[in-house]
């Protein structure tokens, strides 16, 4: 029983009228997962019995008319969506907080296939950056090998760390990555807008498809891609570990037991000793790391 992944940035000319038709279609086909519907496309993860995933695929392609989509297909069920079938309306597929003529997925970096993108990963320069767009609780537990990880809580506050970081992406080549592709969209293109960098390249289809094509992670990434659903992160068929736990620093990339930051509610990598839970409270302030810094220095929460 697989899990799907996908988007599609495309102009959608009545929103209402997808949203309806799409929830209509998983409660019979006993699928559940969460799709976002917007003006500029549709981007969502579900999942169910193999039959009812492709065929529910065979479905999406007839509503966008399209001949082909890049859905991500893993191992997992309808039972890694406890909440059910969800269909949202919003106005950005994914949250970036700018307006769009800003960052406009059409403006948005050629793709880069794995391939390619694995040579230049393993093949370091100066006047070469890789940057992981996701989230820091995300980037915690796996990325690519010197890949620059901004202390991030969510997808819109990478627009404010582009713009205090520019200079280290001045005249340089950017390449850029996620966990499926969507975000890379839209943060290319803010990226190319500010007219800073020499080149961009996203990866395509995200750390999925690259793993897909490398299950070892092709000595270029280290330990897991988190998702979002109850399977919580897919490893490599090597993974090493990489998160450590904010108390005690020891190796540990487990999020099964929910702790999350008191202030932020980002997912927070605590491990199983007493001492350590003791300690992230009493010393550590029920803080993720970004919130502990900003404390200490004074800043907002």
């Amino acid at each position: 029983m697989p899990v799907s992944l996908f988007y599609h940035y495309t102009d959608v000319k009545d929103v209402e009228d997808l949203a309806t038709r799409l929830r209509s279609l998983g409660p019979p086909l006993g699928l559940a997962g969460r799709i976002r519907v917007s003006a500029e496309g549709i981007n969502g993860t579900f999942g169910g019995s193999e039959a009812a995933v492709e065929k529910f695929h065979r479905a999406l392609l007839s509503e966008l008319q399209l001949a082909d989509l890049d859905f991500k297909v893993s191992p997992g069920s309808a039972e890694n969506f406890p909440g059910g079938w969800k269909i949202r309306i919003c106005r950005e597929l994914v949250t970036l907080g700018v307006a769009e003529e800003l960052a406009s997925w059409r403006d948005a970096a050629p793709h880069i296939g794995p391939n390619t993108f694995r040579k230049e990963v393993l093949s370091p320069s100066k006047d070469v950056v890789v940057l992981d767009v996701r989230n820091q609780y995300e980037h915690a537990i796996g990325r690519f090998k010197g890949a620059v990880l901004p202390s991030i809580r969510q997808f819109s506050d990478l627009p404010k760390y582009i713009r205090e970081n520019k200079e280290r992406f001045r005249d340089r080549r950017v390449l850029m990555y996620c966990t499926g592709g969507i975000r890379c969209e839209r943060a290319s293109a803010l990226l190319r807008n500010m007219d800073i960098v020499k080149s961009i390249g996203q990866l395509h289809g995200g750390i999925d498809r690259f793993l897909k094509q490398y299950p070892c992670g092709g000595d270029a990434f280290q330990g897991k891609n988190l998702v979002f659903d109850t399977r919580l992160a897919l490893g490599t068929t090597q993974a090493t570990t990489v998160g450590k736990c904010v108390a005690c620093k020891g190796l540990w990339d487990d999020y099964s037991k929910g702790w999350r930051c008191i202030h932020c509610r980002s997912r927070v990598l605590l491990c199983n000793s007493a001492r350590c839970t003791e300690y992230f409270y009493k010393e550590h302030g029920g803080c993720c790391r970004a919130c502990h810094s900003n404390m200490n220095a004074g800043g907002p929460l």
